[in-house]
């Protein structure tokens, strides 16, 4: 028993700051805002009897006081954790912020928040400097006792920053967020109210305000507790939103930072395969289902259409090949950054490109686009979708003068019988791909008059191939 106390109340001194190692390596993205303690015995005692003193009754909204009488008369810490229930193990508290810690022999405390509270004191050897194995936790139960500091500071916030839609609010209160916090590098205050209320706070205080908020605003929100980097002892939480019927995960901490390179928004909805390039969930808080983060309809560098600013060089690529004619493309994705920042911008970038309508053509004509990003070789390849194919019937041997011409088709399909194509046949059309499977015929040069920059696909050593070649198209198999 002794050495499980020692070993909580080791962790509970690290928790709380007292012990060297929480803060971030220089340069790194901050962690360390999950510091769990483990509930190892309700209600312990001193082995002489002695222990805390106070309620273990309480409503939000007031203020209570906590004694701890030991006879010994050394130094003590109090401290008070809430238990949430969102770790693997559902008898571990989290660490609230400073005010919950005292050193003396009383505490007091104001709960802003219901839910099911632990109060630790730890022992402290003055002259031996080591924390004792004896130590005191007991369970307290917060009822919401009405309106408090935090309570209206929510409703305050969330009502001065709500939008024409969830995608709106969920913006504005995240910046809310960013513009009144500063991250706690001393690891010291971990709680929603301590960045409410006191403007600073680790990533479990970004997390646990922005779910307040939002839940205000009626939008579904958890707090995803977990680890970055692959290291587990990396403790991190970010959130997780539903917006437009669609869960999008968020990491305001991350998103924080004059020091950020990326911008205050590159965290902000993004898909499980971004995210878990760096984060490691464990428990998503308030919910029994584990949401799946698959869409980037409201992330940010698209909703905003702020992906041409996150890949210029890209987009500048792309408006070049555009402005010749071509529908069908390779371009050379971002290759900067780490694996994040290589993968997020090239993947973003990819789903901009196949969900913008670009105008072709005349009479408004708009068509959206199929797009990969392939992280492997850095680059993007796709094509517009075209509106219709032609598709010309197997068993035709002979497509006539003038058969097609200015047919409304940017798809045209041509079978193996096909041994004859005549003058203006598919001249005037707004042709992207062809497709022709017959290796030999004869094509009448007027054939597709004024047709450019076609994409054909077909035999390399066919009739259309050797055609295309005299018109400046382009020869592949469909799979570029």
């Amino acid at each position: 028993m002794k050495k499980r106390l020692l070993s909580m109340i080791l962790i509970l001194a690290l928790a709380c700051g007292l012990l060297p190692g929480t803060a971030a390596a220089a340069g790194a993205k901050p962690t360390g805002g999950m510091r769990g303690i483990t509930v190892t015995e309700e209600g312990n005692a001193l082995p002489n009897g002695n222990g805390i003193i106070g309620p273990t009754e309480c409503v939000t909204g007031a203020s209570y006081r906590w004694e701890y009488r030991d006879s010994t008369a050394r130094w003590y810490e109090l401290c008070m954790a809430v238990l949430d229930g969102t770790y693997a193990n559902p008898n571990t508290a989290d660490v609230m912020y400073a005010p919950a810690r005292s050193r003396g022999t009383a505490m007091d405390y104001t709960f802003y928040i219901p839910g099911t509270y632990v109060l630790f004191v730890s022992v402290y050897d003055s002259e031996f400097s080591q924390y004792l194995a004896a130590s005191s936790q007991v369970h307290i139960t917060v009822e919401d006792g009405g309106a408090n500091d935090l309570t209206r500071k929510v409703k305050t916030v969330a009502a001065a920053n709500k939008g024409a839609n969830a995608y709106e609010t969920a913006l504005n209160l995240h910046d809310w967020v960013l513009d009144h916090c500063v991250y706690d590098t001393t690891y010291t205050y971990y709680s929603a109210e301590s960045l409410m209320l006191h403007g600073t706070g680790v990533c479990n205080s970004y997390a646990r305000a922005y779910k307040l908020l939002l839940d205000e605003c009626g939008i579904a929100c958890r707090r995803v507790a977990g680890y970055a980097y692959g290291e587990p002892s990396a403790g991190h939480a970010w959130n997780a939103a539903k917006i437009g019927g669609k869960w999008y995960l968020f990491d305001l901490t991350w998103d924080d930072g004059s020091d950020n390179e990326y911008g205050r928004h590159f965290y902000f909805a993004v898909s499980d395969e971004l995210m878990d390039l760096e984060h490691t969930p464990q428990n998503y808080s308030d919910g029994e289902d584990w949401p799946v983060c698959t869409a980037l309809e409201d992330n940010w560098f698209v909703r905003q259409d702020k992906w041409k600013d996150l890949a210029p060089a890209l987009y500048q690529e792309y408006m070049e090949k555009l402005a010749e004619g071509m529908h069908r493309f390779t371009l050379a994705a971002p290759n900067w950054g780490g694996q994040y920042q290589r993968v997020m911008t090239g993947t973003v970038s990819a789903f901009a490109l196949g969900h913008t309508a670009w105008p072709y053509g005349t009479e408004g004509k708009t068509t959206t686009g199929t797009f990969t990003y392939h992280e492997e070789t850095s680059t993007i390849t796709g094509k517009h979708n075209g509106s219709g194919t032609l598709e010309i019937p197997a068993g035709m041997k002979q497509i006539g003068a003038g058969s097609f011409e200015n047919a409304a088709a940017n798809n045209v399909v041509i079978g193996a019988a096909c041994r004859y194509i005549g003058p203006r046949a598919f001249s005037g059309m707004e042709i992207w791909e062809l497709r022709v499977d017959a290796k030999s015929m004869t094509i009448d040069p007027a054939a597709f008059e004024g047709v450019e920059n076609v994409y054909v696909i077909a035999a390399p050593d066919s009739t259309i191939a050797a055609y295309a070649a005299e018109h400046g198209w382009t020869v592949g198999d469909g799979k570029d």
